[in-house]
């Protein structure tokens, strides 16, 4: 018996792996108490830009705010066009939400929150899945999920259509790519699919799962292989349909008035994609026009957060390249992890690229917007499978060591520049409601916060009639903080 083999090594190693685990677990639990205290603390009741006009669709009489019946059905909910993309399945559950909480925004916040968290969970469930079992560097994926990064999906405008059910959809459409029986398998492939492809950007996975189906049919067909090639046909043809059906009466909106197509400066459109993607591990560049804060505005900042976000896209192009063949695999894990990492990368990918073609006249203050970052993280767990499916033990290590370290600066600290625009948020739709419930006047409401917080504003017009008649609204129904002001009102100025 060596030493290493004797009793009391093997003692201490089981010790350290306990302390490891318990130590990873504590985090896990740590990044989830944080998440919930951040949406406690900045979410705020009150309506805000988007809120005052997809809200008002479930109010009492919707046919006074929007071009619908007074009674629309949860299809009409459900296939409701909110500028580039539908509501879906989002829109439904906040019509149950809001009436039963009488239009509390921070209930709204809080159930992205959850949905944020189960996603997560769902992230977890896929790589033991996948591989087995959890290890201590699978705290990677909390790390990255539950990031402060993203706190425009609660502390801005919330809107669970957004980001947070597609993020959910998207790896739950992954974890059932892992059913072995294809009679379990395309059934929840596609009613998943059907549900994101409806609910705001999820509508990418529809394009991603296609893919998919692509090839294993022509696998399928080329390996005469009769009834996986009809399956996949089938289910192929039914994606078809979902994408057909979304774009019956779809009106194009990007939301953008200076929209523009192709954009005379070509070289952005990757610089672009390869910023958003260093966005979503906390890496942020110059933002143009907007407040410049000590840290990563620096020029060794900036070259940093290039350097990562192109990386990041070539890694992520490699991984779809690298993991064509094997989603075909004979082998079933072998197959199931390719299909699962090419799912993930190219959603993401798909997602990057069609934000940046509909922002890119805006800058990067918008492409880095913190409300796309939960939409980015597919792609980065798919990149952190893709690690760890690598043979090589030394390149192996070396790529899931870095990953974890992103993943680190990501999620362990709130970074300065959030930090100020989540405060930026709060404060000013604070100022604004105390304000405005002290005069009753929009427009001195209107002005004392753009005073207090610079640029801030409820709504676009800030007094026009369309908002007053909304406000006259909710004070009638005593909705949102014309009821009983919540604990975050108590807080100083």
């Amino acid at each position: 018996m060596t030493q290493a083999d004797s009793p009391i090594h093997v003692r201490r190693a089981s010790a350290a792996y306990v302390l490891i685990g318990v130590g990873c677990v504590a985090l896990a639990v740590f990044l989830i108490v944080r998440w919930f205290s951040l949406i406690n603390q900045y979410a705020v009741n009150t309506p805000v830009w988007d809120d005052f006009d997809f809200y008002f669709l479930l109010a009492s009489h919707p046919g006074r705010w929007a071009k619908i019946g007074d009674h629309p059905s949860l299809w009409t909910l459900f296939d409701w066009q909110w500028g580039p993309h539908r509501m879906g399945i989002g829109l439904i559950a906040s019509k149950f939400l809001l009436k039963a909480t009488h239009w509390n925004i921070r209930a709204e916040a809080f159930f992205i929150g959850v949905l944020v968290t189960i996603a997560t969970g769902v992230a977890l469930l896929l790589k033991w899945r996948l591989f087995g079992g959890l290890a201590w560097y699978d705290i990677l994926i909390p790390l990255l999920m539950l990031t402060p990064s993203q706190y425009d999906i609660w502390a801005s405008t919330p809107d669970s259509s957004h980001g947070a059910f597609p993020l959910l959809f998207v790896f739950l459409s992954a974890l059932a790519w892992t059913a072995q029986r294809w009679r379990i398998r395309y059934p929840w492939v596609l009613l998943l699919c059907f549900l994101a492809t409806f609910t705001g950007f999820g509508f990418f996975l529809a394009p991603a799962t296609a893919v998919l189906l692509l090839l294993h049919l022509v696998y399928s067909c080329v390996k005469k292989q009769r009834q996986p090639a009809i399956v996949s046909a089938v289910s192929l043809g039914v994606v078809g349909c979902m994408i057909a059906l979304y774009f019956v009466g779809y009106k194009f909106n990007p939301s953008n008035f200076g929209f523009q197509f192709p954009y005379p400066q070509y070289g952005l459109y990757p610089y672009y994609m390869a910023m958003a993607l260093s966005r979503a591990v906390g890496l942020v560049g110059p933002y143009l026009g907007s407040s410049h804060l000590a840290g990563l505005e620096s020029i060794g900042g900036v070259f940093v957060a290039s350097a990562v976000g192109w990386l990041l896209l070539a890694a992520m192009i490699a991984t779809i390249i690298w993991r064509l063949g094997p989603s075909t695999s004979a082998t079933p894990a072998d197959r199931g992890r390719s299909n699962v990492i090419l799912l993930l990368v190219l959603y993401c990918l798909m997602f990057d690229c069609s934000m940046v073609i509909g922002r890119i006249n805006l800058g990067l203050f918008a492409i880095q917007a913190s409300r796309y970052v939960p939409l980015i993280m597919p792609g980065l767990i798919g990149l952190y499978f893709a690690a760890l499916c690598i043979e090589r033990r030394f390149w192996r290590r070396a790529l899931v060591g870095i990953m974890v370290l992103l993943a680190c600066y990501s999620g362990l600290s709130i970074k300065r520049n959030d930090h100020y625009w989540m405060n930026w948020e709060e404060r000013g739709k604070l100022i604004w409601v105390r304000t405005y419930l002290a005069s009753g006047d929009l427009r001195l409401a209107g002005e004392v916060t753009d005073s207090e917080e610079p640029t801030f504003s409820i709504y676009p017009n800030n007094h026009g009639d369309h908002l007053n008649l909304k406000l006259q609204f909710l004070r009638q129904h005593k909705f949102s903080f014309f009821g009983d002001p919540p604990p975050a009102w108590q807080k100083s100025e």
